[in-house]
């Protein structure tokens, strides 16, 4: 509909049209290899029930095995993304066309882990926090979503090291609370540069004059 609102202009995450947390975990066993989803009726132990819907928040620890799965309700394993004195780290992660201008590092109490409720958070270099491999998938699998401009919640299971995407918001918020002022006005300008090189990239080519 936007493409036939707006003809000849180009609408970014035109073809991202499913962010469910279904959908999202099949593009991340695509391009990571690995996924967060189980059977809750077969497997043992912790597991995280929540709606496969995005952004409501609603997570939850549960016990399996259960006896039968909730409609419109995913499974997934539990990642431990501890960083001591009793918090959590998790990442959000812009990407913009493909690449990974910056990252934030969002720190909560272990309690409060499935909420927003941030205690602080910080603004990262990328390259400090993810192997070239890891800035490489997280840009295919954005493009696998057909995001041009998303924010990923990416956390790090301390178990294993490896990085799993829960969330992909192609409506990017922009930088968190509970950063310093100083981190806010850096992440914008970041950010401004980032969005412009995208929008310069995808302009098309003026049409050559016609003799």
């Amino acid at each position: 509909p936007l493409l036939a609102r707006y003809p000849g202009n180009t609408i970014l995450n035109a073809a991202c049209t499913d962010i469910s947390k279904d959908h999202t975990d099949e593009v991340h066993g695509d391009v990571f290899g690995y996924g967060l989803t189980i059977d809750p009726t077969t497997f043992t132990g912790k597991a995280v029930q929540k709606s496969s819907t995005n952004a409501l928040h609603d997570g939850k620890i549960i016990d399996c095995p259960i006896a039968r799965i909730e409609p419109g309700q995913v499974y997934q394993r539990v990642i431990d993304n501890q960083s001591g004195d009793h918090k959590v780290v998790d990442y959000r992660v812009p990407v913009i066309g493909g690449a990974v201008p910056l990252a934030y590092g969002k720190y909560k109490r272990l309690e409060v882990r499935f909420t927003n409720q941030v205690e602080r958070s910080e603004l990262l270099i990328p390259s400090a926090h993810f192997s070239p491999e890891e800035l490489h998938q997280l840009g295919a699998f954005a493009r696998a979503m057909g995001a041009d401009f998303c924010e990923l919640d990416v956390l790090r299971h301390t178990v294993d090291g490896r990085i799993y995407v829960v969330d992909l918001n192609k409506t990017p918020y922009g930088p968190p609370a509970g950063l310093s002022a100083t981190q806010h006005w850096q992440a914008v300008q970041q950010l401004t540069v980032a969005v412009s090189q995208l929008a310069a990239a995808k302009r098309k080519p003026a049409e050559p004059n016609q003799p």
